[in-house]
Parts: structure tokens; sequence; C-alpha cells
């Protein structure tokens, strides 16, 4: 990859200075693993790797959090020693195709998920989950929420509706009676007329 045949004389090269230090595939790709590996155990999301059998080949710490396991003791467990449901990881691995933004809820742990599950060639899956139980809690909040301001207009409705049905009730009875008292006042007019 840096055009030498062995590694002296690339180091010879370094050395005469036609050749830079940085471009060594060896280095290269142990400089990227550690960036990898920096990425996999600082990320925020519970991140968990598995084989083309949907068995468990690593775990980040914030995974080892959440699920109350260790790294070591889940290594080459099925997933489902995770109390995930495999069905999800079979599916990508049989179709080799990723799986994004899938909501799960994951009972024995009280949690709920956004899920993206990764194919990654050589039939190996990198799942990474997203903890959004509060957003969830506050989105069944504000549906109870809705609900509750809905029962209560719907209450104020109906007792409005109720009370302007005795207002008009109230109206055409007095109504009435004014009417019966003024012909009575008309009739007794008319004949002290006469």
């Amino acid at each position: 990859a840096c055009g030498y045949n062995t590694c002296r004389e690339k180091a010879q090269a370094v050395y005469e200075g036609m050749a830079d230090i940085e471009m060594c595939w060896p280095n290269l790709r142990k400089r990227a693993e550690r960036k990898g590996d920096t990425i996999f155990y600082n990320a925020r999301n519970i991140i968990v790797m598995l084989d083309g059998t949907t068995r468990i080949t690593q775990i980040n710490p914030v995974a080892e959090r959440y699920f109350g396991v260790k790294n070591e003791d889940v290594v080459g467990q099925p997933v489902t020693a995770l109390h995930l449901a495999s069905d999800d990881y079979a599916y990508a691995l049989a179709t080799k195709k990723d799986i994004m933004a899938r909501k799960m809820h994951l009972d024995k742990y009280g949690l709920d998920v956004m899920c993206n599950i990764v194919y990654i060639e050589g039939d190996e899956l990198y799942v990474s989950m997203q903890d959004i139980t509060e957003e969830v809690k506050r989105q069944k909040e504000l549906v109870q929420l809705k609900k509750h301001t809905v029962e209560v207009a719907q209450n104020v409705i109906e007792k409005q509706m109720r009370v302007a049905q005795e207002i008009a009730s109230l109206l055409g009875e007095t109504t009435a009676e004014t009417k019966v008292a003024l012909n009575k006042l008309k009739d007794v007019m008319l004949k002290e007329g006469e």
C-alpha cells in the first residue's frame, strides 16, 4: 500500500526524507481501529455487536450499564441473553439490509429505544439503541393531557347546553304568563270602555 516492498525499505526512505511515515498501511489500520474503539467505548448510545448467528461479540460500556451485565459475561451468548427479541436481527442478517429508526420497548429494562440495526459485510450486525424513554413518557403525558382537556371541554359544552335549555324554558314560561296577564288586562280595559 505504501509502495515499498518491505518495512525496512520504507523506513530507509523515511530516514532519507523520500517518504512520509504516515503512509503505512498497518499503521493507518491501527490508528483507524483505535479511533473506532474510542468511538465505540465513548458513544452515548447502547451498542451491541452481533455475529452471523445473532450471538454477541461485544457490547459497549453504555450497554453494560443499561443491561446490568459485563461485556465478558455476554460475549458468545445469543442476543436473547440480553432479553432482546432476535426476530429483527435475524431478518437483517437474512436480507442483508439495515433496519433503521425502529422503536422498541424493552420490557425487562423499562426502556423505550430507537434502534438501528446495520448489516456489516461478513454477516455481522452493528446495533445502536438510543434511550427515548423520557420522550415516550412525555408523549403519553401529552396524550393524557389532551384527553383530559377534551373531556373538560365536552363537560363545559354540555353544561352550557343545559343552562341554555333551562333559560329558554324559563323564558317560555314567563312569556306565556305575561301573555295571559296582558290579555286579561286588555279584556278588562275593553270591557270598561264599553
